[in-house]
């Protein structure tokens, strides 16, 4: 039985590191507990897992899209207290 959903999320985890340094907002694709592909394009990447794995399980996700929210999150907080102090 391949692995379950948060299975293959937990594989993720284990390679965000190296994902991020390589693969930073492609698309990665876990089935199996086991990286089954990296996608630029999302709609490629989901696609591609249905016909590849159906309804089984698999996760997918934007590699790094995690630290693109908390950036953007400080940035329009600086931009914020320039507009309130002008300074940062």
């Amino acid at each position: 039985m391949p692995a379950t959903w948060e299975e293959n999320a937990a594989a993720y985890e284990k390679m965000k590191d190296y994902l991020e340094d390589k693969h930073f907002l492609h698309w990665a694709v876990f089935y199996d507990g086991k990286l089954a592909g990296i996608y630029r394009d999302g709609l490629e990447a989901r696609r591609e897992s249905w016909v590849r794995f159906g309804g089984e399980p698999f996760y997918i996700r934007v590699v790094g899209n995690e630290n693109l929210e908390k950036k953007r999150q400080h940035l329009a907080a600086a931009m914020e207290r320039r507009e309130r102090y002008g300074k940062d």
